[in-house]
């Protein structure tokens, strides 16, 4: 059988495959869009094999082009995600910083509208606060008073103010007039008043640039609208004279244009209360009957019956009045009566039928000032039972104590005298019919006088210097 020509051709030679050509490389991808990317080579890879089962051409010499991984639409999401929060947090940085300047402004207007007139040197916002350091407050109609803050925390919901932290706060006020300034304008804005608590407090009256007439200080303090005001730690002092008292907790409520003042934990409960009329430059003073030694520990004093400097446990109970002058060098004057239940001063036999009783009784009108060193005593009466005595004194305050002096005198009835004397000698039934018949022969009076100076820090033990004036007389048939 013959070959035709194209059997008789040898055959052509085969082409060599070309070498794969290398894949460009892969940018990078993230785990899933590797994934996804290995989805598409397996594909190719069976499309590939499937092609060739069904008598297609052998493609497995063909070197496939560079394959590319699809990119997943949640990578742009993302992009923008990140893009919006940045965006987001450069507008409320900007929005932070623009809206500081605007709060603080904020903060000072509605002072001001309030009636508060605040000079701060420095203020810092953060959310729902603002701070102000080194302030200088004023009142709105009060100029002879000027506070200086070292902080000051205005809380706030909103751009209304809920209440008010404080640290650091110092005041001088002109003179005690300053207080009816401030009553008057509390009761002006009685309506803008927010809570307020401030800690470290020091107030002094006195002229500028002059040593204070006076200086309270206290740990912490508290005003709510409508609620006594508090100070808690409270110590008064007075350089001239030399006088200190507390620590004590005060409690006070503004009525009209006077103060009602107590020393304690609450204004109903106080043993000792006061109530100020600053508009009629007048206080009155109360001490409802209290033991002594209860009344000198709420004053700051240790104090235990039965001890130095306590005589024993007695009580008190007194009521005063004082009254000031508009001018800060005038003097304070004014009375005070009080009876000590318990308590009698050393006494001789002899005069127990005269000074009778276990209670003493004590009235003085009392004058200090700016120039004075102490408490003089323009009057004092001492009675014990029907025995008075009348003089004058001085108490100087040293420290958180005194030294007290007073010179007193008072007639004693001879005809009583020699009765009394007769009980205490002779008993109570001789010694009184005695006495009786003594008493109606005899008249005139015995003037007795007394020097007492009592140490406050040895009340117990008053040095006391009797002496004595007889002018009795016998008085025959009656005369």
């Amino acid at each position: 059988m013959e070959r035709s020509d194209d059997e008789n051709d040898p055959p052509a030679p085969r082409e060599e495959a070309t070498p794969r050509e290398e894949a460009t490389p892969r940018e990078e991808a993230t785990p899933r869009e590797d994934d996804e990317a290995r989805v598409v080579i397996d594909d190719t890879a069976r499309d590939r094999a499937g092609a060739t089962e069904d008598g297609g051409e052998d493609v497995s010499d063909v070197a496939p082009g560079p394959v590319r991984a699809k990119r997943s639409p949640w990578r742009w999401v993302r992009r923008g995600v990140v893009a919006l929060l940045l965006v987001g947090a450069a507008g409320v940085a900007l929005l932070f910083f623009a809206f500081e300047p605007f709060a603080r402004q904020v903060v000072l207007d509605e002072a001001a509208r309030r009636g508060v007139l605040l000079s701060p040197r420095d203020v810092t916002v953060t959310w729902g606060k603002v701070t102000l350091w080194d302030t200088r407050v004023r009142l709105d109609g009060v100029p002879d008073l000027e506070l200086q803050v070292e902080g000051m925390e205005v809380h706030a919901e909103g751009l209304r103010a809920t209440s008010v932290t404080a640290r650091g706060v110092r005041g001088r006020a002109a003179s005690v007039d300053a207080v009816a300034q401030v009553l008057a304008f509390g009761r002006l804005h009685a309506g803008d008043l927010v809570p307020a608590t401030a800690e470290r407090i020091e107030l002094s009256v006195g002229a500028p640039a002059s040593t204070p007439t006076l200086t309270l200080r206290a740990s912490e303090g508290t005003l709510r609208p409508g609620e006594p005001a508090t100070l808690r730690g409270a110590t008064i002092e007075v350089p001239k004279p030399r006088l200190r008292v507390g620590p004590l907790d005060l409690v006070a409520f503004a009525r009209g244009t006077s103060v009602e003042l107590g020393v304690g934990e609450t204004l109903e409960g106080a043993p000792l209360h006061a109530s100020a009329d600053f508009d009629a430059r007048r206080l009155e003073l109360s001490v409802r009957r209290a033991p002594a030694a209860a009344l000198a520990i709420l004053l700051g004093r240790r104090a235990t019956p039965g001890e130095a400097p306590w005589p024993g446990d007695f009580a008190i109970e007194a009521k005063g009045l004082a009254q000031w002058t508009a001018d800060p060098r005038g003097d304070l004057t004014g009375r005070i009566d009080a009876t000590l239940f318990g308590l009698v001063p050393p006494r001789p036999a002899e005069l127990a039928g005269i000074a009778f009783g276990n209670d003493t009784k004590v009235g003085l009108r009392f004058r200090t000032g700016p120039a004075s060193d102490g408490l003089t005593l323009e009057s004092l009466a001492v009675a014990v039972g029907s025995l008075r005595l009348e003089g004058h004194g001085k108490v100087v305050p040293r420290g958180d104590s005194f030294d007290a002096t007073a010179s007193l005198r008072g007639p004693i009835p001879c005809a009583d005298l020699v009765g009394s004397a007769a009980v205490a000698n002779l008993g109570l039934p001789l010694g009184s019919g005695l006495g009786a018949l003594a008493q109606q022969g005899i008249g005139g009076n015995v003037d007795l006088r007394l020097e007492l100076r009592v140490d406050g820090d040895r009340l117990a033990t008053p040095e006391i210097r009797p002496s004595a004036s007889i002018h009795c007389r016998l008085r025959l048939f009656g005369g």
